[in-house]
C-alpha cells in the first residue's frame, strides 16, 4: 500500500520482527497504509496476524523494526493517542449486566475529553442502528446471542469515532447477512469519516476470492484507461484507425478485460507454485510465445498445418486475436480466417470458459500454498528469489 500524494501515512511498518525465545513469529514485515484505506492481513491461524495487530495497538513491544501509527510509536502512545484508536478483539470480557444502550453511552463519555474537532464520539442510538442492534438496545448484554455480541464488539470498537480501527477476526460468528452489513459499515467509516481500517482474517475462502477479484478489477480499470491514451494517440498518428467505430473500440476493451480474467488467476497459480521466478517467467514466455505464433496475429492461421489450427483454437489467445481483428478490420478480411467467418459467439465463449476455470481453480490452490508456508518462510523465499534476479 502506498500513501496518497502529500498525505502522512496512518500506519507505517518497516522491517518488523517478533520473536518468542528462539521462535521467529514475524520477519521483515513491511507495509504502509494511507488515511482512509481499508486493508486486510490474510493468513491461516498462527501466521502472526494477531501479533502484528497487537504491536500496532501498542499492547506488545516488537523485537525490532520501525512501527508508527498516527505519527507515534505505539508502545509509547499516551491516552490522547489511544483515544484516536478503535480496537475490536477476537474476544473480550463483556459487562453482562449492562443494557446495550447504557453501556455504549457510558463508554462514549470516556472519549469526549479527547475528541478532535468534528469527530465527536458516536451517539448510542446512531451506533446501535449502525450495527443492527436496534431491537436489542435495551436488553442486557448477557441475553444477546453470539452473533449479536459480536455486533456489540464492533460497536464498542468504533464508539469513539476512531481515526484508525483495528479489527481482529471481526466477522467470526457472523451469518452471511451480518457479514454484508459489517462490510457496508466498514466502507461507510472509511468513506465518510476517513477512518483507516486494518482487519485480520483467516477466512481464506472469502479472502482469496476477494483478492483475485480485486486485482482483476483494479488492473482491468488501469489497463482500459491506459488503452484509451494509446488509442487517442494512435488515431492521431494513424488516420486509418479513425475508421474503427465506437462498437469496435468497445469490443477491444471488453476483450482486454476478458484476457485479464483468465491470465491473472493463472499467473497467480504459477507464481505461488514456482520456487524460482526466473524458471516460471521463462516457461510462461515460451508458452505464450508459442501460442501467439499460432494465433493468427502475425499471419493468417489458415496458412498453418491443420493440426496446428486445431491446437491454436483450444487456447484463448487465438480467440482474443480473432476478436481484435474482427473489431478493427473490414468484414472482407474474414475470408482469411478459419471457416471464413469472425465467429463472434466462440470468440466470447472460449475465453470466458478459460476465465471461469481459472477463477475457480486459483483460490483453492492459493489457499493450499498459504497454509503450507508461514509469513516468514514466504518472505525468506521472496528474498532468495530477488537475489537470483539481481
Amino acid at each position: 500500500m502506498k500513501t496518497t500524494s502529500g498525505a502522512a501515512a496512518a500506519i507505517e511498518v518497516r522491517g518488523l520482527r517478533m520473536t518468542y525465545g528462539t521462535k521467529e513469529v514475524l520477519s521483515d514485515v513491511g507495509f504502509t497504509v494511507a488515511p482512509g484505506e481499508v486493508i486486510a492481513l490474510l493468513g491461516p491461524n498462527g501466521a502472526g496476524k494477531t501479533t502484528t495487530i497487537e504491536i500496532l495497538e501498542g499492547f506488545r513491544a516488537p523485537s525490532g523494526g520501525h512501527v508508527r501509527v498516527l505519527d507515534a510509536e505505539p508502545v509509547r502512545g499516551d491516552e490522547r493517542w489511544r483515544a484516536r484508536l478503535g480496537v475490536v478483539l477476537q474476544s473480550w470480557r463483556d459487562h453482562g449486566r449492562w443494557p446495550v444502550r447504557r453501556l455504549l453511552g457510558h463508554l462514549a463519555r470516556y472519549y469526549e475529553p479527547y475528541a478532535a474537532p468534528g469527530r465527536p464520539p458516536f451517539g448510542a442510538a446512531e451506533l446501535i442502528d449502525a450495527v443492527g442492534l436496534t431491537e436489542h438496545a435495551d436488553q442486557r448484554v448477557s441475553r444477546l446471542s453470539g452473533g449479536q455480541r459480536r455486533r456489540l464488539d464492533v460497536a464498542i470498537g468504533i464508539v469513539g469515532r476512531p481515526e484508525v480501527l483495528f479489527l481482529d477476526e471481526p466477522t467470526a460468528g457472523f451469518d452471511p447477512q451480518a457479514r454484508r452489513d459489517f462490510h457496508d459499515l466498514a466502507h461507510r467509516l472509511s468513506d465518510l469519516d476517513d477512518t483507516t481500517i486494518l482487519l485480520t482474517t483467516h477466512d481464506l475462502d472469502a479472502g482469496m476470492v476477494g483478492y483475485l477479484v480485486g486485482r482483476v478489477v483494479a488492473l482491468s480499470l488501469t489497463t482500459v484507461c491506459s488503452m484509451l491514451t494509446i488509442v487517442v494517440a494512435g488515431i492521431l498518428l494513424l488516420p486509418a484507425l479513425a475508421g474503427v467505430g465506437p462498437g469496435g473500440w468497445l469490443a477491444v476493451a471488453g476483450l482486454t478485460v476478458l484476457g485479464l480474467l483468465f491470465s491473472l488467476p493463472l499467473g497467480a497459480i504459477v507464481g505461488a507454485m514456482a520456487s524460482n521466478p526466473q524458471t516460471a517467467a521463462g516457461l510462461a514466455l515460451i508458452t505464450t510465445g508459442g501460442l501467439v505464433a499460432v494465433s493468427g496475429v502475425f499471419y493468417p492461421i489458415t496458412a498453418l498445418a491443420g493440426w496446428l489450427q486445431t491446437v491454436a483454437q483450444i487456447f484463448p489467445i487465438y480467440w482474443l486475436g480473432l476478436g481484435m481483428r474482427a473489431a478493427m478490420l473490414p468484414d472482407a478480411a474474414a475470408v482469411a480466417e478459419v471457416g471464413g467467418s469472425w465467429r463472434p459467439v466462440e470468440t466470447v465463449l472460449v475465453p470466458a470458459a478459460w476465465a471461469a476455470a481459472a477463477l475457480v481453480a486459483a483460490p483453492p490452490i492459493l489457499r493450499r500454498m498459504a497454509r503450507r508456508e508461514s509469513g516468514s518462510m514466504m518472505e525468506a523465499r521472496r528474498r532468495r528469489a530477488m537475489q537470483r534476479i539481481g
